[in-house]
């Protein structure tokens, strides 16, 4: 699975990245925000 790290007070749009036959998820596209002071590292899965 890919990892991406997600800088302090920052969103991203992920929705390209999801195949919604891995991660079912109800929206096509995913927007995630970090609300912390530091980086966040998030599993994506890309396949």
């Amino acid at each position: 699975m890919c990892r991406f790290i997600l800088r302090e007070r920052h969103a991203q749009n992920l929705g390209g990245f999801i195949v919604e036959r891995v991660a079912n998820f109800p929206f096509r596209d995913i927007v995630v925000g970090n609300p912390y002071n530091e980086p966040v590292l998030i599993k994506v899965p890309i396949y």
